[in-house]
């Protein structure tokens, strides 16, 4: 059964492993919970601390530009598959909002979030669905809801 629309098939679809999209570089911090970590240092914070031994903040948001970067030179709808932290800093990131903010954009696991253009505005990046763990039949209805200009 299709959810939200066609789905395509493997024929149709052109995949590519983009080492962009990886998670976070955790160093020392691998495997662990941030509960525990904070057991150790109380006000550990991964977005505006990084991890020792592992990526900081500045690398993290760089690698997301980079991505950024890169899809936008490229044409038509673009599906990415993440990680839940990284995802948040690709959200951010998209709005031009600093790296610190992605602690406020929670992405769920196998979510659906879409990145986009306002409609009104062809050159402002907007967020029209944040991590969504339902199938949504408006996802492929126009969004005939917008204020005029």
């Amino acid at each position: 059964m299709a959810c939200c629309g066609d789905v395509p098939t493997l024929e149709t679809l052109a995949a590519a492993i983009e080492p962009g999209l990886a998670e976070w570089g955790y160093g020392d911090y691998e495997g662990q919970r941030s509960v525990d970590i904070r057991k150790e240092r109380p006000y550990w914070n991964l977005f505006q601390n990084g991890c020792p031994q592992g990526e900081s903040p500045a690398q993290v948001s760089h690698r997301a530009d980079q991505l950024i970067a890169h899809l936008r030179t490229l044409a038509g709808n673009i599906a990415l598959f993440s990680h839940g932290q990284f995802g948040s800093v690709l959200a951010v990131r998209w709005l031009g909002l600093p790296l610190v903010t992605a602690q406020h954009f929670q992405i769920s696991t196998a979510s659906l979030s879409i990145f986009e253009y306002s409609p009104n505005h062809a050159d402002v990046p907007v967020i029209s669905l944040l991590s969504a763990r339902e199938c949504r039949s408006q996802l492929n209805a126009p969004n005939d809801h917008q204020p005029a200009e």
